[in-house]
């Protein structure tokens, strides 16, 4: 019986959270909406689990969540181009709405946050009875989503 190594496909890895690759404007404050109808944002996320469905959302005035002020103003799939680099990462660009003052209740200050999971997010009033402050943070296995950027955003009353 001849004796040689032994091949077999690697083990499944367990899935990893996804990460923020690049994110524009890369100011601290965003100034200068005033008297524009629409600002860019760009967000590349990345996914060591390159078959992973990202979901997004954009969400003004949070953290903390407040009935007045905080409002989910768009998300979903992440549906830009997917790349694989050579560490068999996939990255995503983000869609890219614009926004401008028009789309910020008022509020005494104003935030932009973008929010990325590997998971469909539950639903903010489902999520609220876990964490009222942070139900837009919430997968649909109930955990807690800590992929965030938020963008402080000046000119808009």
């Amino acid at each position: 019986m001849p004796v040689g190594p032994e091949f077999q496909d690697p083990p499944p890895t367990e899935n990893q959270k996804p990460y923020f690759v690049d994110a524009a404007p890369y100011q601290l404050m965003v100034q200068g909406f005033l008297g524009k109808t629409s600002y860019p944002f760009t967000v590349v996320v990345g996914d060591p689990n390159p078959n992973d469905t990202l979901y997004a959302r954009w969400v003004a005035n949070y953290p903390d969540f407040t009935m007045t002020a905080t409002v989910q103003l768009a998300g979903g799939d992440l549906v830009g181009d997917r790349n694989v680099n050579d560490h068999n990462n996939a990255t995503f660009a983000a869609p890219n709405p614009g926004f401008g003052c028009k789309d910020f209740p008022p509020a005494a200050a104003n935030s932009l946050a973008f929010i990325v999971s590997d998971r469909p997010f539950l639903d903010p009033s489902v999520a609220a009875g876990l964490d009222s402050a942070h139900r837009y943070n919430f997968d649909e296995q109930s955990q807690k989503v800590l992929t965030m950027i938020n963008w402080p955003i000046i000119g808009c009353q």
